[in-house]
């Protein structure tokens, strides 16, 4: 039994079977987003149906996080306790824990370690919590644990307080004293794990919560019998060398000497595993430096370049598991390697890995287009956090991201109606023109302005003009020349939004939340055409002129123009907001031209909606258990494929939909 936490993507548990991830935090989303990143896990060892999740993104903004119990492996929530206070999935720290602990005997009870509100307690398997007052409240708590064989009543929690960070119980956690004779290295625990002859506790330890800022750390294990310290780091960083830290560690179910751990922040070659079969006495040579990485379902890993392949950076999470010790997975910043072979360690051997991702995603989506079918056409164009961008002919198989540029973050991306092959992107510190769908780019010549990067960038329906806004700009730049030359846009003043008209080559409209602006020359001016409008976003069918769709995301629901956006009608007035809208293959047999796509909230329930008959009727598409956390920034039909519509998620990934009917 297998589960897995993200930051800001939900939480899955491992289908042996399959070979394959399942989402489990998916009934998340919507007005309640801020929920949708898992802060612990907590598993019930006495009956593994049982789990337990903490959910809450962040400390400085959204709501107060929750704890969730399901008693069915995470299939459905039972309850659910809303927590006073901010949980932090997001935050520094978040590969720290676990910060439930599940009591292995009188599993009803569950502790919670908080960030800055002390130890919580629930008797009645997570449905209330209350504070324990014997524990000081003034420490972060990231992992709490259960020593074996004491019948769940010696806990050892850990703090931020780095001159003595442990805490234990001997009582069930009425009571608390810090452990004598701590090592006052002034290092942040990270994570703990127990010898399988239950004899030792490994803790990892770093000068920084981490993810990033670790230059220092150690490894100790500590004595169940006397709880007397020893140093086992297997190597430590220097200025002349690498600095780093560490973080994970896991031990072997099977072969009680068998401990693994894991750097943080060695980002040169890459962070590292740590094999040792004598209790930390002796280490074998770094895992990495013999590792074999098989990336090619997955080749977007290499970051754009060959040589760029890394091991692993942030590898705060390990796994062994506990019946066999060559089976061991572990998390980077970037996907979950997993072998079948670790044991070659041993002998300082080349282990194989892999990504084990199937069924799992965590990427942040930008903008996506999807373009008609034609010859050299893609399927997909993806704008992604992180990642910079995707060009998907199939979008079942991964691809290189996008190079030359390679964007840290790609934020827009948008294809010329006329000639598909003519496609624009922007992202970090620069954009890109493509001449064959998508899949090679070539950089801008120039920036409109020193520094210009991210924001909005389209391309008039002839592919012949090229309209960016750049983050914080307050006008559009318009290129004739793929950057050679830039001219501000005088006429569309503050647009922070330009779409090219469906049909009429050079018709282009701009829109600066408050008023609509038409262009007749592809962008380059404007003149007001329609006012008064909320704001939200402003998207144009493909092949139907003067067509224009408004969601409104404060007021005014869902709007429409037929006359090129010189006077707009509110669609169904039960849509009170909506985020996105996006348009698809009209249905067989319809008088409609194209299919809507709404993410809003309509009736009272927001989710995604659409419509086959211009906005009179609306079919839900998603239910409680679709929820896919952030999911307002962009929503697309596909103009091939009658019903299919493409999500774009804050943290799951492009979500897509097919008609089964």
């Amino acid at each position: 039994l297998l589960y897995l936490r993200t930051d800001m993507g939900g939480s899955y548990r491992y289908d042996q079977a399959n070979k394959s991830w399942t989402p489990i935090q998916d009934v998340f989303g919507g007005s309640e987003w801020w929920l949708f990143g898992c802060e612990s896990l907590g598993i019930d060892t006495k009956e593994p149906n049982r789990v337990y999740i903490a959910a809450g993104t962040y400390m400085s903004y959204g709501e107060n996080g929750a704890i969730i119990a399901s008693d069915d492996y995470g299939k459905t929530w039972k309850t659910r306790w809303d927590a006073p206070f901010h949980f932090g999935a997001n935050d520094d720290g978040r590969g720290r824990g676990e910060r439930l602990a599940v009591n292995p005997e009188q599993n009803n009870i569950i502790f919670f370690g908080t960030r800055k509100n002390g130890l919580y307690k629930s008797t009645n398997y997570a449905e209330t919590f209350t504070q324990v007052a014997s524990f000081p409240t003034d420490h972060d708590i990231p992992f709490i644990l259960f020593v074996p064989g004491t019948k769940g009543k010696t806990i050892i929690v850990a703090t931020d307080d780095t001159k003595a960070p442990l805490y234990r119980s001997d009582d069930g956690g009425n009571t608390f004293k810090k452990i004598s004779g701590q090592p006052n290295i002034g290092y942040f625990p990270q994570h703990g794990a127990f010898s399988a002859d239950n004899k030792y506790l490994y803790v990892t330890y770093a000068n920084s919560i981490g993810p990033n800022g670790a230059t220092q750390g150690d490894v100790y294990r500590i004595s169940l019998a006397d709880y007397s310290f020893k140093e086992i780091t297997p190597v430590h960083g220097s200025y002349e060398t690498q600095q780093f830290g560490y973080t994970g560690v896991q031990t072997s179910g099977t072969n009680p000497g068998v401990v693994i751990v894991s750097t943080l922040n060695l980002w040169w070659p890459s962070d590292e595993i740590y094999k040792s079969n004598d209790y930390g006495e002796t280490w074998f040579e770094g895992v990495a430096s013999h590792a074999e990485l098989d990336i090619s379902e997955y080749p977007w890993l290499d970051f754009g370049k060959a040589d760029n392949l890394k091991f692993g950076w942030w590898i705060a999470s390990l796994a062994m598991d506990p019946f066999n010790d060559n089976n061991v997975s572990y998390g980077t910043g970037a996907t979950v390697y997993t072998t079948t072979d670790f044991t070659n360690a041993d002998k300082n051997k080349a282990t194989h890995w892999a990504p084990n991702v199937h069924g799992f995603e965590e990427c942040a989506i930008n903008d996506i287009e999807a373009p008609p079918a034609g010859p050299g056409n893609p399927q997909l164009l993806t704008a992604l956090g992180d990642l910079g961008g995707f060009t998907q002919d199939d979008i079942n198989e991964a691809v290189e991201m996008w190079v030359n540029p390679t964007y840290t973050t790609g934020t827009s991306v948008e294809y010329a109606y006329s000639n598909p092959q003519i496609v624009v992107s922007c992202g970090t510190d620069n954009a890109a023109y493509s001449k064959d769908g998508g899949h090679t780019w070539t950089s801008m010549k120039s920036l409109p302005y020193e520094k210009a990067t991210g924001g909005h960038i389209t391309i008039s329906g002839d592919g012949k003009v090229v309209t960016w806004i750049p983050d914080q700009s307050q006008s559009p730049y318009w290129t004739s020349d793929f950057g050679a030359t830039w001219t501000k846009v005088t006429t569309c003043p503050n647009c922070n939004q330009v779409r090219p008209d469906g049909k009429n080559l050079t018709l282009m409209y701009g829109y600066d939340y408050q008023t609509v602006y038409l262009s007749k020359d592809g962008g380059k001016t404007y003149t007001k055409n329609g006012t008064n409008l909320g704001a939200g976003q402003l998207n144009s069918p493909f092949d139907v002129e003067g067509h224009l769709w408004l969601a409104c995301t404060y007021w005014g629901g869902v709007q429409m123009s037929t006359d090129y956006g010189k006077t707009f009608t509110e669609v169904d007035p039960l849509f009170k907001t909506a985020d996105s809208v996006g348009f698809g293959k009209p249905a067989p047999n319809s008088d409609a031209p194209y299919t809507v796509f709404i993410v809003g909230k309509y009736d009272g329930y927001y989710g995604v909606y659409r419509s086959t008959d211009l906005g009179k009727t609306w079919t839900l598409l998603n239910d409680d258990s679709h929820q896919w956390g952030v999911y307002n920034s962009k929503v697309i039909g596909d103009p091939n494929i009658f019903g299919r519509v493409y999500i774009a998620t804050n943290g799951r990934g492009v979500v897509v939909g097919d008609d089964t009917s």
